[in-house]
């Protein structure tokens, strides 16, 4: 049976196109859109390769104000794969948790890592003529 290692990295954007998942960020800033990414391990627990019918999921939790949270659950996982996830609603201090189910419903390890959160300034006044 496989077991899952830390199932999810997370880490700040950009990334090149075909990046390998770098380790785990204790900390790091979001986009202005509340963006970053997450990235399942290519290996289980016992350092042998993952292939992508291993993972069934992998949820991220995010925090931030007073009490304010929001999750996002993937299905389509490929294994080292850096995936995109985005809190647009997020701003200021906070924190993201993440970790990835396998396909005998064992969930792994999770990851935190305090986010900042961007404050996205209101949109400009329309223009109205004639």
């Amino acid at each position: 049976m496989k077991f899952l290692l830390l199932g999810i990295l997370l880490a700040t954007m950009p990334w090149p196109a075909a990046a390998v998942c770098p380790g785990h960020s204790p900390s790091f800033t979001a986009t202005s859109s509340g963006a970053f990414y997450l990235c399942p391990a290519d290996v289980d627990a016992e350092a042998n390769p993952v292939t992508a019918s291993f993972y069934t999921s992998c949820t991220v939790t995010v925090n931030w104000g007073a009490g304010k949270s929001a999750f996002v659950t993937l299905t389509s996982i490929t294994p080292g794969t850096p995936m995109l996830v985005s809190f647009p609603a997020a701003t200021g201090a906070g924190t993201g948790t993440g970790f990835c189910t396998n396909n005998s419903a064992v969930i792994g390890a999770s990851a935190t890592s305090a986010i900042t959160f961007p404050r996205v300034a209101a949109p400009a006044a329309p223009g109205l003529s004639k």
